[in-house]
């Protein structure tokens, strides 16, 4: 709210976070994250926690990655046949959830601005979806 740095930190807690799977096996992500207390007075948000926006947004229970890669396999493939993909690749989705990535659950890019040239095989959708997805270096994720 402010953005005033702070250094008192009110308590740890630990994020769970599912990323995309390793050789099939599912990968669970253990964060630790800090909760400060904000010294401003004039502050409306006493306690506030870290974001850690270039891996995950803020209150969600999987990775960037993870969710730009379910929304590219729900967009292509629907929900039945990407579900079984998913169980392939390790990924615990079930058809439901693929189709609710399609139903404008999906990222804010892809919603801010729809593409005057929408075409029907859904090409103006393209960047965005692999916009999602785009990895990160591994150095940012220690």
């Amino acid at each position: 709210m402010c953005s005033e740095r702070s250094r008192q930190i009110h308590r740890l807690y630990t994020r769970t976070l599912a990323d995309l799977p390793w050789s099939g096996a599912p990968v669970r992500l253990r964060v630790r994250v800090r909760k400060f207390f904000c010294d401003e007075p004039a502050c409306e948000r006493r306690i506030f926690a870290e974001r850690l926006d270039e891996v995950v947004r803020p209150f969600a229970r999987g990775t960037d990655l993870q969710r730009g890669a379910l929304q590219w396999i729900a967009f292509s493939l629907g929900g039945e046949a990407g579900a079984r993909l998913t169980r392939e690749l390790g990924l615990r989705v079930g058809p439901d959830t693929l189709l609710n990535r399609t139903s404008g659950n999906f990222s804010a890019d892809a919603r801010k601005k729809p593409s005057a040239s929408s075409s029907a095989d859904g090409s103006s959708l393209r960047s965005s979806w692999e916009d999602a997805g785009r990895s990160l270096p591994v150095s940012r994720l220690r």
